[in-house]
C-alpha cells in the first residue's frame, strides 16, 4: 500500500475520532435503552461493572465522562491497551487484574461472545445494529429489557459485567 494512502487513512481516522468525540461532548449521542437501569440494578446487587471495548481510549473516556458512567463502572478498557488487539485477551486482562473468577460478557459482536467463551464466561448477546444479522445467532441471547429485569430480580447468574 502506498505511504500516501496509509497517511490519508490515518488522517481520516483521526478526523473521524475527533468529530465523534466532539459530537458526544455536544450531547449528540445517547446510551442504549435501559443501560442506566441495568447498571443500577447490577450495582445494587453488588456486582462490578467493567467496559471492555474495541473503541479507542479517548472515545471511551468521552462517553464515560459525558454520561457520568463512572458512578457505575469500575474501570474502562480499550482494545488499544492489549498488544494482541484481541478482545479475549482484553477480558482475560480484566479478570486477572481484578481477580475475577465468575463473570459474564455482554456484547453485540462475535468478538464479545468469543471473548466470553475463551475465558470460560457466560456470553450475553445484545443487538445494537453493529453486528451482521447472523453474527449473534447463539443461545442464550438476552435483550437489554430482559437484562434490566434480571438485574432488578438480583439474578446471581450475572456476576460481573465486562
Amino acid at each position: 500500500m502506498p505511504i500516501s494512502l496509509i497517511f490519508d487513512m490515518q488522517n481520516a481516522n483521526q478526523f473521524f475520532q475527533e468529530k465523534l468525540i466532539a459530537n458526544i461532548n455536544n450531547g449528540k449521542g445517547a446510551l442504549y435503552p435501559h443501560v442506566i437501569e441495568v447498571f443500577s440494578g447490577l450495582k445494587q446487587a453488588g456486582h462490578s461493572i467493567f467496559i471492555a471495548s474495541n473503541g479507542e481510549i479517548e472515545y471511551l473516556q468521552a462517553i464515560v465522562r459525558y454520561f457520568r458512567l463512572d458512578g457505575w463502572v469500575v474501570e474502562t478498557f480499550s482494545i488499544q491497551q492489549i498488544h494482541s488487539q484481541n478482545k479475549a485477551d482484553l477480558v482475560c486482562h480484566i479478570l486477572q487484574k481484578y481477580n475475577i473468577k465468575n463473570a459474564a460478557v455482554i456484547g453485540d459482536r462475535l468478538s464479545d461472545i468469543n471473548a466470553a467463551k475463551n475465558n470460560g464466561l457466560m456470553a450475553i448477546g445484545c443487538r445494537f445494529n453493529f453486528a451482521q444479522e447472523n453474527e449473534l445467532m447463539i443461545r442464550p441471547s438476552v435483550n437489554s429489557q430482559q437484562l434490566s429485569d434480571r438485574s432488578r430480580r438480583r439474578d446471581k447468574r450475572v456476576l460481573h459485567f465486562c
